[in-house]
This record gives C-alpha cells, sequence and structure tokens, in this order.
C-alpha cells in the first residue's frame, strides 16, 4: 500500500477542524524530513479556506501545507491563490540554513 494512502483515508474520515492536530502529528517533524506524501494528500483533499488559513500561520508544516494546496488551485486555473503563494515565495521561513 503507498504510504499516502493511510493518510487519505484517515483525513476523509476526519472533520476539518480536527485536519491540523492530525497533520501536525504526522509531519514527520522535528526531524530530518517533512512528510511530504502528506502533504500531498492534503493538497488534493483540503479546501481553499484551509490552505488559506495554514498558509497564514507562524510554524513551518502547515504552511508548507497550505502553499503547495494554493498551489494545487493555482495549477487548476484559480487566479486568486497567487498574491499569496508570490509573498510565500520570499517567506524567510523557507531560507533558513540547516545550521540554525
Amino acid at each position: 500500500m503507498p504510504t499516502a494512502d493511510p493518510h487519505r483515508a484517515a483525513l476523509a474520515q476526519l472533520k476539518p477542524a480536527d485536519w491540523d492536530a492530525y497533520l501536525l502529528k504526522h509531519s514527520g517533524l522535528p526531524g530530518p524530513r517533512a512528510n511530504l506524501e502528506l502533504v500531498g494528500v492534503t493538497a488534493d483533499l483540503g479546501t481553499a479556506a484551509q490552505f488559506t488559513r495554514w498558509a497564514a500561520l507562524p510554524d513551518e508544516y502547515l504552511p508548507l501545507c497550505g502553499a503547495v494546496g494554493l498551489g494545487r488551485l493555482l495549477a487548476e486555473g484559480d487566479q486568486s491563490p497567487l498574491p499569496m503563494l508570490r509573498a510565500l515565495a520570499s517567506d524567510p521561513r523557507w531560507m533558513r540554513s540547516n545550521s540554525s
């Protein structure tokens, strides 16, 4: 079974209000690598409202999920996420070195 399938099933069963806790619990952080499979599933299943809220949060994993989800919306032809994605592209959180 692909590693994304259990996450897809779990998120489909959760209320949207419970997604944050699930995502943070299964983020893989702190650690050497964020759970990118979960990011992809979240981008597939989440909503524009979730993506926008996550992208504005101060941590790292939920904004990552938000940015990828907003990118999915843009790729599907919705131009509304473009200003937020441009702002996120120069967000200092993405520019931290591993030495910090």
